[in-house]
């Protein structure tokens, strides 16, 4: 039998209120993008399953897209 152990501060109870989270860090999705096989189920189809030219211009993307919140985060104190 194997458990799911979830762990993070905001269900560890470290933050009260997940404002005063949110005021001292940012949460960023490197890829926020859904992909779904062409299927009767619209199975998800995860990146790590892509064909690898198709999985390599999906990083490619999002590796600029992190480059540029970077860039204008490193402009925040």
């Amino acid at each position: 039998m194997s458990q799911n152990v979830h762990s993070n501060a905001l269900s560890e109870g470290v933050f009260d209120d997940p404002r005063d989270f949110f005021e001292r860090f940012f949460v960023y999705n490197y890829c926020p993008l859904a992909f779904v096989k062409e299927s009767k189920q619209g199975t998800n189809l995860t990146p790590d399953k892509l064909a690898r030219a198709e999985r390599k211009a999906v990083e490619e993307a999002c590796d600029q897209a992190l480059k540029e919140v970077l860039e204008v985060c490193a402009g925040y104190p």
